[in-house]
């Protein structure tokens, strides 16, 4: 068991050639759903508040990975993953505060009245 690839988990899957990682590759769409998570949580979408700690969960992997792959090239990386994972963190705690928790409530008691 000494090769990495056999080592479960996604940084071994990236090791193995199995997942194509490159730097960067992904943060156009990232930073579309985060964008698009903002929109509908402001305007008291409940999924989206789901869907963004999910996304945090995502990239607590995201950053997990360039942790273990840190290197002579892998600082760069790690250090923009360790920037989005506080982001998501500050957004998610946000997120699921008393009193964000009161947005979303009024929000869906608002649409509830609306409808026919």
């Amino acid at each position: 068991m000494g090769s990495n690839a056999l080592r479960p988990g996604l940084p071994g899957l990236l090791r193995a050639g199995r997942l194509k990682a490159e730097p960067g590759a992904d943060a156009e769409p990232a930073a579309s759903l985060w964008l698009w998570m903002a929109r509908a949580t402001s305007q008291g979408r409940n999924w989206a508040r789901i869907l963004s700690t999910v996304l945090f969960g995502l990239a607590t992997l995201e950053l997990l990975s360039a942790l273990e792959v840190i290197g002579k090239d892998g600082v760069a990386q790690a250090f923009f993953a360790a920037l989005t994972w506080l982001s998501g963190l500050a957004a998610v705690w946000l997120l699921w505060r008393p009193a964000s928790s009161a947005f979303f409530r009024r929000c869906r008691q608002a649409a509830l009245t609306r409808q026919p």
